[in-house]
């Protein structure tokens, strides 16, 4: 499996910026991927980003445990495509 779309996922719950340059990421990730569950994951975490009033300029959404919860399960996720499995969850 190509995880190129899984390594821009993790770049973007990673990242600090404004919540438009996260939700284009994602959107990227999510419009090229052929992985169902990332998508899934993906479509959950730009929900949850939209309603937050957390700012990811500040903390990286992989961080934010209340305001998007999803954020970590994307990131364990994508580090277990991308890194072949060896995280620990």
């Amino acid at each position: 499996m190509d995880n190129k779309w899984h390594k821009e996922a993790l770049e973007a719950v990673g990242t600090l910026a404004k919540k438009a340059s996260i939700l284009n990421k994602l959107n990227k990730a999510y419009v090229h991927s052929e992985d169902v569950k990332l998508r899934e994951l993906i479509q959950l975490v730009q929900t949850e980003l939209e309603r937050t009033s957390n700012n990811p300029s500040v903390m990286p959404i992989a961080q934010m445990r209340n305001g998007v919860p999803t954020a970590s399960k994307l990131l364990a996720y994508c580090e277990s495509v991308v890194f072949g499995g060896g995280h620990n969850s």
